[in-house]
Parts: structure tokens; sequence; C-alpha cells
């Protein structure tokens, strides 16, 4: 079986340079699918430029609880929101996980999903989470996966193989052990689609040549994904990631990552290549 590999962008339409960044490593260089935050400013315009300049790039959903204000009244989501209306961030919906409803939370992200399949006239590839926050608790991992099936999407594996997926995850790290014990099961029961591997170790001080080579190098047989963030530096401070994002971007598209993919033989997919 040959090696299939997904390279998937986190954070479309989480600000500009992002959005331009991810659309040049998909046609110079080896990312083939991203996801993105349907609940912030700009996606429209965002996602309109993705269909027109790069039509085969596969879009999936970021589902997302911790960054800007959810699309559904607040009186809808009252446990995903802090007084101002907004999303709680990252770290107060780690630390009020037992106050958050899974079921507001499938809500929030059926109306995200549909905000995509309005914009782009098709369902999206896959889904997986800002933050991690879909796989943070068996009842928001549950909705995940109740909202797949419904949607007819893969998912984003709940276990990386190489290190923790996010950065959520890395802070509390207690969360990381009880992941790994729900979601597993969870998964297998579901009979929801989605890769044999995933690889997030290529991000931040990781975001090296070096640590690509590695990753490609160790790939089985099978369908893979690894996750980055690319991007274009932003002098506005709009991306926060920002200079990390451009370091990304260069090893994506650099002729030694194009040759490696070549000589070791590894087929460039995005999520459609999992069958329903």
């Amino acid at each position: 079986m040959p090696k299939y590999l997904i390279v998937n962008s986190d954070d479309y339409g989480k600000a500009p340079a992002i959005s331009r960044g991810i659309r040049h490593a998909h046609l110079n260089g080896i990312v083939t699918s991203s996801s993105c935050m349907m609940n912030l400013p700009g996606i429209e315009a965002d996602l309109k430029l993705a269909l027109k300049e790069t039509p085969n790039l596969g879009l999936g959903v970021h589902l997302n609880l911790t960054c800007g204000d959810p699309l559904l009244p607040a009186i809808q989501v009252p446990s995903l929101i802090d007084r101002a209306g907004t999303f709680l961030g990252r770290d107060l919906l780690a630390t009020n996980l037992s106050n958050v409803s899974a079921t507001e939370a499938r809500g929030e992200w059926r109306a995200q999903i549909s905000k995509f399949v309005s914009l782009s006239g098709r369902p999206p590839t896959h889904l997986d989470a800002h933050h991690h926050c879909a796989y943070l608790t068996p009842g928001l991992f549950s909705a995940l996966l109740d909202t797949a099936k419904e949607f007819g999407c893969a998912i984003r594996l709940p276990i990386t193989t190489d290190q923790p997926t996010a950065a959520m995850v890395k802070q509390h790290s207690k969360l990381l052990g009880a992941i790994q014990e729900f979601a597993p099961p969870l998964l297998a029961q579901s009979g929801v689609r989605h890769t044999q591997a995933l690889y997030a170790s290529f991000y931040d001080i990781g975001a090296t040549q070096q640590t690509l080579t590695s990753i490609l190098h160790s790939l089985s047989e099978g369908i893979s994904e690894i996750v980055c963030h690319v991007g274009f530096s932003d002098s506005s401070g709009s991306a926060p990631y920002n200079q990390q994002s451009e370091n990304e971007l260069k090893v994506v598209c650099s002729a030694e990552t194009g040759q490696l993919i070549r000589d070791l033989k590894i087929v460039l997919v995005n999520f459609n290549v999992i069958a329903q």
C-alpha cells in the first residue's frame, strides 16, 4: 500500500496573512488541505479566494470554542462564552470543562459547518478543532463524532503519533491522559473516518527542515496527516503566531522537501482520499 500524506494547515481565515500563506503553500509547496475558522471576521472573503485560487485544496472546518464570538446567539450558548459574549479563551475553557455543555457546543459547531456549506456549496472534507477543543471530554468528543456522521465528514485523530496535538493539552497535561483513555474506544465505536497516523511535532521551535524530514522518513503505509500552521508574517500583529508561521511556510515550500516527497514516493492527498 502506498504512503499517502495529508498536510493540513490549520487556522484558515484567522488572519488574511495566514490565509494567503496557506494558499501559497498549496500552490508552491506540499500543503494539501486546510481547516477554516468559520466564526471569524473575513472568512467569507478568504474562503472565496480559496475556492477561486486553489480549487484542489481540501477544505475542512476548524471547529472553534476558544477564539472570537459564536455564530449562535448568546442565549443559545451560555456555557461557552464570557460576559462580553465572546468564547472562553483556551485556558478558561480548559479549567471550566465541567460547566461546558456538549449540546451547546454541538449546536455551535453545526452552525459553523452549515456556514461553510452555504458559502462553498459543498460539505467540508473533514473536521478538526482549534486548540483541540472538540477532544477534551467524552461529551465534546461524542458531539464531534455525531456531527461528523451527520455531515458525512472524516475527522482528525484524537491522539498524535509523536506528541500532543494542541498547546491547550500540553499546558493542561492531565487532560491528555483522559483523552488517551476515552477517545480511542469512542472513535472505534463511531465508525467515523480518519487517518491511520497524526504528526504534530512540526510546530514552533520544532518547525524545522530536520523535523519535517524526520517525519517524512518515519511515515508508514496508509494515510497519515501532518499538522502545520503556515502563513505570511503580518506586521500588524493580527496573526499571533506570525514569524513562526512564515518559518513553517518556507520549509513546506522548500526544494528539499519537494525532492524528499518524490524520493520517498509519498502520495500527497487530502481527506477526500478516505472513502465513505
